[in-house]
């Protein structure tokens, strides 16, 4: 129920120290996940634990024991309607030890559980193992492979990120216990999409692999005996070779970092810097739709770079970004967090160690809710209605007019970031008192460029279960234009879920507000639908403006 295994999910650049304008390993991380989840913010405590603990796990999952005392942690909790993901969290310990992962797809492994795992194997807990049990990034790396050796991985494939300021660690998971780990070089920067970047023990100088991972391989076909063994060709399940999907995002961040092209059937692990990089340009990695590219090709309402048929780096499943940025005291360290697509919504420079800001959301009691994550209590229900929400309703609006408004938000990004890169190394007010007023100072920025470039309305609709047509209500101090009008759902389904006003169905109904009926089955699947809270409408006026609200009331 919550494996959640996406093949297309999450994107990680990595940057060494040696190559690293701070004098500290970077890593920035896109989190891909269905739009049906939200994201929570807390930070857990150190504590201390009886003997004969257990960590609560998955239904079916192996129950591993607690250690004595744990960490404390900052902790980026994902939420789907069923409770909380397996295989989303970011987390970061107050040791300065920073964990996250992307997803390898479909893996060759058809083994049976019994087969392969002790107990029903390990998922969620390799990452919250690493941020209660880790010192050290090469620590964290450890433990993760030796879950694997005792337990065994329960997900089909996996690559952790492992980090803290001098080390980052990226080891490779597939079902069962077979892994292969390398240590970034310190003069190079990486790029991980959602496959196997590590190919073999030659792409790095660390590599730590398990026992029998090339005679398992040859065993089970996989690899014929003699030949170079390469882990991706050997391990990833041929629908997940050389797709496009994923040769494109790794190969156009490196492109973008370097300047150099890459052979796109063999792409390296790790690439040596040809000169440092910082903060900045990871945000501009992380928020690469590959412009000025012949690959940047866009289509459909708004003409938005997310929701097409080319998957960037910075795209429509994108709910939240973050780069750690390492400092020479542990706790001072800046967690940039764009809570919605990097393009969109600005990058806050935030100090995840003194306690998430509660102007973006307030977990009550982030102990208690690491308990219940995987339990239908952490279940995600409805608008948020708080800071986090309104990042996410502006990422949405955008959509409607993206291309209109580009070369303004680009520009309105590029100050705020130039902005407060220098105001957060020159900080001086306490950390929480700082974070919290980025998050206001972001958030009214964010209003303004909305009011001035597409006008926001008031919305209702509904669509009763049972009717063929559902209705949209909306205020306009203008004549709308019936073609004009959209109305989708939020993030990724907005491909698929997208109704236009059946014709002539607007009509005025009052002095500025009017309504238009769509057909049902355009927009909603079922009755429960999971995005059935996340509705927005766009349209032009007669005279060219345009307009867009998002539904607050479902009548």
């Amino acid at each position: 129920m919550h494996n959640h295994e996406s093949d297309t999910n999450c994107m990680t650049v990595i940057v060494g120290r040696k190559a690293s304008a701070t004098g500290f390993v970077i890593v920035g991380h896109n989190e891909d996940d269905d739009w049906s989840s939200v994201v929570r913010h807390g930070y857990v405590p150190e504590m201390d634990h009886m003997p004969g603990e257990t960590l609560p796990a998955e239904a079916g999952r192996a129950r591993i024991p607690q250690v004595s005392h744990t960490r404390g942690f900052y902790w980026s909790e994902v939420c789907g309607p069923n409770g909380g993901l397996s295989a989303s969290d970011l987390m970061v310990n107050d040791r300065g030890v920073y964990v996250c992962s992307d997803s390898a797809g479909v893996t060759r492994e058809d083994g049976t559980d019994s087969e392969l795992l002790t107990d029903g194997g390990v998922a969620y807990n390799v990452r919250r193992a690493v941020a209660e049990r880790a010192s050290t990034a090469r620590e964290g790396a450890e433990i993760i492979m030796d879950l694997a050796r005792t337990w065994g991985y329960a997900l089909s494939g996996r690559l952790y990120i492992v980090a803290d300021a001098v080390e980052a660690y990226v080891v490779q998971l597939v079902r069962g216990r077979r892994f292969l780990a390398a240590r970034v070089p310190d003069d190079a920067v990486a790029a991980i999409p959602n496959n196997y970047v590590i190919r073999s023990a030659a792409d790095a100088e660390d590599v730590v692999y398990s026992e029998d991972l090339v005679n398992y391989a040859v065993g089970k076909g996989w690899l014929r005996e003699g030949d170079a063994f390469d882990f991706y060709r050997a391990y990833q399940a041929d629908a997940n070779i050389d797709r496009p999907v994923n040769v494109d995002r790794q190969f156009y961040t490196l492109l973008k970092l370097t300047g150099q092209r890459f052979d796109r059937s063999r792409l390296p692990f790790a690439v040596k810097a040809p000169r440092q990089y910082g903060i900045r340009d990871v945000m501009d990695a992380l928020s690469n739709h590959y412009e000025d590219l012949q690959a940047d090709i866009r289509t459909g309402t708004g003409r938005s770079p997310h929701s097409t048929e080319i998957t960037r780096v910075c795209r429509d499943t994108t709910i939240e970004s973050t780069i750690v940025q390492f400092a020479p005291m542990v706790k001072e360290l800046t967690l940039w967090t764009a809570y919605g697509r990097p393009c969109a919504v600005p990058y806050l420079p935030i100090h995840p160690l003194y306690g998430a800001p509660d102007a973006v959301d307030r977990m009550e009691d982030p102990a208690a809710c690491l308990t219940a994550h995987l339990t239908k209590e952490r279940a995600y229900s409805g608008r948020q209605g708080d800071g986090w929400q309104a990042f996410r309703d502006f990422c949405n609006e955008l959509e409607f007019f993206y291309a209109a408004c580009e070369a303004d938000l680009k520009a309105v990004q590029t100050a705020w970031r130039e902005r407060k890169i220098v105001e957060n190394d020159r900080r001086t007010e306490p950390a929480q008192v700082f974070d919290d007023r980025q998050v206001r100072e972001a958030l009214d920025l964010l209003a303004k460029f909305a009011e001035a470039h597409f006008h926001m309305i008031p919305v209702d609709a509904w669509a009763p279960a049972g009717d063929e047509r559902g209705a949209v209500v909306f205020d306009s101090p203008e004549t709308p234009s019936e073609e004009s009008l959209v109305f989708c759902a939020g993030g990724p389904v907005r491909r698929t879920r997208t109704a236009r006003a059946i014709s002539g169905s607007l009509e005025q109904i009052g002095s500025g507000r009017y309504q238009f009926s769509f057909k049902r089955d355009e927009m909603i699947s079922e009755p429960d639908d999971a995005v059935a809270d996340e509705f927005y409408l766009g349209f032009a006026t007669e005279s060219g403006n345009t307009y867009v609200g998002t539904v607050r009331h479902r009548l």
